[in-house]
């Protein structure tokens, strides 16, 4: 069955009352929409409490990992100053989101019809729930930078909070975290060390800040993974690889 269009194999009168509806949500989500593409950062709260740890908001977290941000900051730390770490997190909005999309699908693309040549409004009103879609995703995760203290926090708050990444059109949206709030889950990825002499920045386009016209990524096979699965490694990267990092979900 064709879940992302909401299409089963057996259509039923429950299937009929099901696709009407995904159809009235996505009627009120469009009415809704508004057209503030780039503008995530907008309405973000700002505090001037300095702490030792930044959140870092509204990133395209199907390009970038831990080892990313963690190997960006460590270049604008003062003299004397550190990155102790950096973790990944899924954030409410997006365990609810990623549950759903589980056995759902995404709700946007659900009533999405098949691929046409046509640039009907009707056409270029798919385009938008997609590209809405994509701008969702940015929000599924937030990343918590740890700081070996509140000076090298500060600095690199000072450095990159609202500048772009590389030529992505992804902003680093930085928030300082409260020194008494903690987080006891599980983080999606983390990284405490990033070899700066074997990296190489990611160089990608986040389409949903971008362009109308997005690339899906909801179903899209991680780009590491694909990466490193055709590459040629010699022994000691063999013996040194985490190879969960590269074995798909179960989900």
């Amino acid at each position: 069955p064709d879940l992302a269009r909401g299409k089963g194999n057996v259509e039923t009168s429950s299937d009929e009352d099901d696709e009407d509806d995904v159809d009235a949500i996505l009627r009120k989500e469009e009415e809704e929409i508004e057209h503030d593409w780039g503008e995530l950062a907008k309405d973000a709260p700002r505090s001037d409490e300095v702490s030792t740890r930044l959140a870092v908001c509204n990133m395209d977290w199907d390009r970038m990992k831990a080892k990313d941000l963690l190997a960006l900051f460590n270049s604008f730390v003062p003299k004397g100053g550190a990155v102790l770490s950096v973790k990944i997190y899924p954030s409410e909005f997006g365990k609810e989101r990623l549950k759903a999309e589980q056995t759902k699908g995404p709700l946007e693309l659900r009533a999405l019809p098949d691929d046409s040549e046509d640039d009907t409004e009707e056409e270029k009103g798919y385009r938008e729930r997609m590209r809405d879609y994509q701008f969702k995703r940015l929000k599924y995760f937030y990343a918590v930078v740890e700081c070996d203290s509140a000076d090298t926090a500060a600095k690199i708050y000072q450095e990159c909070d609202g500048f772009e990444y590389e030529s992505s059109c992804s902003v680093l949206d930085l928030r300082f975290i409260p020194d008494d709030v903690e987080f006891e889950e599980e983080p999606k990825d983390a990284a405490t060390d990033v070899n700066l002499s074997d990296y190489t920045p990611k160089l990608f386009t986040s389409a949903a800040n971008a362009t109308s016209k997005v690339q899906l990524t909801w179903d899209e096979t991680d780009n590491e993974r694909v990466t490193a699965l055709n590459r040629n490694f010699n022994k000691d990267e063999l013996l040194a690889m985490d190879f969960n990092a590269y074995l798909a979900s179960s989900s």
